[in-house]
Formats: structure tokens, sequence, C-alpha cells
């Protein structure tokens, strides 16, 4: 138990009672209510009435905002709650829960405003830490609202520069017919894919997921983009083409000061084909994305043009993977189809994910149509297959027949 002194000793030493007359911080003292409450308890919840003022005397209590932590507090003399105690009908707009067994004082509004009303030499220095208060959490604001710009303006620029990533038409020649659908998931997703006609016969296909969203994943398929259009110009092959992007992605996630690995948190699952309709071929390579698709119409299957390393930037280009592609036949009335994890791998509300089968199945029942209506067929689907949940991840597919 505190003794009156103590507690006099203990609020003379906090901010907002620091400036009082030694009578009128006795008066404090008497509606100053010694409470003890457990770890894990709930002073107050978002949303209760503001009625009381508390102040630390040991242990520790959180700040919560909706559901997150923002803060934590266990100075002795920290008051927690001020505004509480001079405006009428407020509600708390945080919830506060003591982490450990915390020892507070707790005075109720009603017995303060008894005491304000009668002792007008309170009145000054009370008001003046509290509107050095809310001059600081005006000042917080503010600047929480400068960097909330910042942030939009930020979105804004990713927006535009994911964007400007995708081809502004399908491929439409004699020989290959393409069609495409990127939606991302959020406002800016991480997904990017390029067509690269290469010569008269030969046509690159190159898809990209980043891990991440935002304007670090938007970069880094800028300068995945960029690199592609670079090293074609010397070297088309897929294995000079993979082996140039990983150096570049493998770059762009180290952090540029401590060049500690994977400090991002961020890599790249990427694949890329060559098609070639003079030698009836594809070239292929595939670092961690999801299978390609290929339709045989010659004999009604379907071949999985797998994985064969791991995505780019997730293990240092220093140790030395020899990237090299594969081939498969490319015939008359073929489908190739690649797409992102974001379509097999989503659940619709019983939790169950769309998966690689029914895309195949999809593909199958379809593959006599055009690419546009092979892809509208398959998002048909895909969108029953959600039934109204909204998508997770960015949801990208190409065909080419």
């Amino acid at each position: 138990m505190v003794s009156n002194p103590e507690k006099a000793a203990f609020l003379r030493r906090t901010e907002l009672f620091a400036e009082l007359p030694d009578n009128v911080l006795s008066k404090i003292t008497e509606i100053s209510q010694e409470q003890y409450y457990e770890a894990n308890h709930v002073l107050f919840k978002e949303g209760d009435v503001a009625d009381s003022l508390y102040i630390i005397l040991e242990g520790e209590v959180e700040i919560v905002k909706e559901g997150i932590t923002v803060l934590t507090h266990s100075k002795p003399h920290t008051c927690i709650g001020e505004m509480s105690i001079i405006e009428e009908n407020t509600f708390r707009s945080v919830m506060i829960r003591c982490t450990k067994h915390t020892k507070m004082l707790k005075i109720l509004r009603q017995d303060f405003l008894d005491i304000l009303r009668k002792e007008a030499t309170m009145v000054e220095g009370i008001f003046r830490v509290l509107i050095a208060k809310l001059r600081n959490e005006l000042e917080t604001r503010v600047t929480d609202a400068r960097k909330e710009i910042a942030l939009q303006e930020s979105m804004r620029m990713a927006r535009t520069i994911q964007q400007s990533l995708l081809p502004n038409n399908e491929i439409d020649t004699p020989h290959i017919v393409t069609a495409s659908h990127c939606q991302p998931a959020g406002s800016i997703g991480g997904d990017y894919y390029d067509y690269i006609p290469l010569d008269e016969s030969r046509m690159g296909v190159f898809m990209a997921d980043v891990v991440g969203h935002g304007l670090h994943s938007a970069m880094l398929g800028a300068m995945a983009k960029s690199c592609l259009h670079t090293q074609i110009v010397f070297d088309s092959s897929i294995n000079s083409i993979m082996q140039s992007m990983d150096r570049v992605v493998e770059k762009s996630v180290r952090d540029t000061q401590t060049r500690d690995f994977q400090l991002l948190n961020m890599y790249m699952s990427c694949c890329y084909i060559i098609i070639d309709t003079e030698n009836e071929k594809i070239e292929f390579i595939n670092a961690g994305h999801p299978s390609m698709l290929l339709y045989r119409s010659a004999t009604e299957e379907i071949v999985e043009l797998k994985s064969q390393f791991p995505p780019l930037g997730l293990l240092p280009v220093s140790n030395d993977i020899e990237y090299s592609g594969k081939e498969a036949r490319w015939q008359r009335n073929d489908v190739l189809v690649l797409y992102s994890d974001g379509i097999t791998e989503q659940e619709n509300p019983m939790k169950a994910e769309y998966g690689q089968e029914k895309l195949k199945q999809m593909i199958l029942k379809s593959a006599d149509a055009s690419p546009a209506e092979i892809k509208q067929k398959i998002l048909s689907d895909f969108e029953t297959h959600l039934d109204g949940k909204p998508a997770e991840d960015d949801v990208t597919i190409i065909v080419i027949k």
C-alpha cells in the first residue's frame, strides 16, 4: 500500500502535476486510487467511454490500435489518458493492456473536475501541459499525413511503372497468336510478362512473379525488363538470358551497405521460352515458376514444362548455377499456357485450391478454340471457383497457339 506522502512525492514527478502547489497536490493525492492489475488485464478498450486517468507506478502496458501493438510504456510517472480528464463525452481511441503485473494510480474524471472548479491555481499549469501534448500530437499527425502523401505518391509511381512493363498489344501472326490477362490482387502486383520478337520465325516470351508488392517489386520488375531487352541484343539464348537475369535480381535484393543477402526478403520466379515455328520447337527454362502447360494437338495430351532451377535471388550468384534450357516439340494447333501461382493456389471459401489439374481440364476442354477464348474460359471457371471471394494473389495467364 502506497501512503499519501509517497503518492504526493510520486505525483510531483509527473509532468502533469509537477507545478501544482502543495495544498492542491494534496487534494489530488486523496482522490488517487491505488490499483493492481495482472498481466493481460485490459484497462480499457478502443471505443470505451473515457472517464479516468492512469499513472504507472511500476509494471508495463501496451497501446493497441486496431489489433496492432504500436507502443509500450514501462517508465514510472507515465500518464495514460490525460485528455479524458478535461474532455466530456469522449471515447478511448486505443486499447491499453497490461503486459506484466502492473501497479497504477487511477484518478476519476469527475473527482478531478470537482477539485479543478475550486482550485483556479491548478488550471494554468495543467492546461499548459495538455496544450503541449496536443501540439505534439498535432505535429505527429501532420508528419503522418506527409508520410501518407509520400506513400500514395510512391504507390502511384509503382502502378505507373508496373503498367509500363506489360506489352501494349498481343501477338497476332500467321504462326503465333497470344492472349493474356494480368490482374494484381491489390493496387500494385508483383507479376510481369513480356513478348520479344526475335526474328521472322522466333519469338521469346518471359513471365515473372516477384515475391512482394509495392514499389520494390515494381522496380525489380523494371530492372528485369531492362536486363531482358538489353541482353537480347547481345545474346538471346535462354541460358544467357537467365544467367544475366539472375545477376541483376541477386544484386537488387542485397542491402547496399551491409551486403547481407536476402535482407529485403525478395526473390523472383520466372520462365523464359523461345518459340521457333520454322524448326517446330520450343526452347524453355524455368526458375521456380509454376510448370508451363503444353497441349499437344496430335495426341490430345498435356505435357508439363517443369521448373529446373530455384527462383532468382534466392541463392547468391556465388553458387555459380549453370543455367541450361530444354527443348520440346511445337506443332500446328499446339497450345502453351503460362500462368502465375495466383491461379492454381487460390483457395475458394471452402479452402479448396483451384489447382493445376483443374487448369489442365479447362485447357483440354477448350483447346480447339482461339487463345482469347481459351483464356476467357479459364478465367470464367476461375471466377466460379472463387465464388465471390476476392483473389489473394496476382492472377496472370498467357495463352499461346
